[in-house]
């Protein structure tokens, strides 16, 4: 199937959406699309070269689509499409992340859990509360412990997951005993 293609140096601001579930062809999108680029060319397109920088490949394994304007949240999850222009994996938004897990972290170790409980069940990719976590990507249905590592790194913590994880934490319980 054909679409219109605009060149590649084209300066129109467009609503950028990967093709995570199905390849581009009658029905299988949202109507009024003005790009479509092939899963092939999309890496190399630089139209989507800032926007795919955060997201995995299978946000847009069967290409991505450009539109006119962006498209309703409603369409976007119907068509099991991805939004390209929302990321929240760039560093100021691993650097929030970061912050939402520690808050997490904190707020579960005033409700009692053990460090060793929290580590395998919010920080391990089978924990039982994965999904809590901030760095749990939905649209993979996983743990982005790559951009975990990133962004505690950026932070200034050092070392291995496991140790670094569990100085994390001691400091955590370190300003909690010290704001009381």
């Amino acid at each position: 199937m054909h679409s219109i293609q605009t060149p590649a140096n084209e300066s129109v601001a467009l609503a950028w959406y990967g093709l995570r579930a199905r390849p581009y062809s009658l029905a299988a999108q949202p109507k009024g699309s003005v790009v479509y680029v092939s899963p092939e060319s999309v890496a190399s397109d630089p139209r989507l070269a800032e926007l795919i920088t955060h997201h995995d490949p299978v946000s847009f394994r069967h290409g991505a689509l450009a539109y006119p304007a962006p498209l309703d949240t409603g369409l976007v999850k119907g068509y099991e499409l991805v939004d390209l222009s929302v990321s929240g994996w760039d560093a100021p938004g691993l650097a929030s992340r970061l912050v939402e897990l520690k808050a997490l972290l904190v707020t579960l170790l005033d409700a009692g859990w053990d460090p060793e409980d929290l580590f395998n069940d919010v920080l391990m990719p089978q924990g039982v509360a994965i999904d809590s976590n901030p760095f749990y990507n939905e649209s993979l249905s996983k743990l982005r412990v790559d951009l975990l590592m990133k962004a505690c790194k950026a932070a200034g913590h050092n070392g291995a997951p496991r140790p670094m994880f569990f100085k994390m934490m001691a400091d955590l319980r370190s300003e909690l005993t010290s704001a009381d």
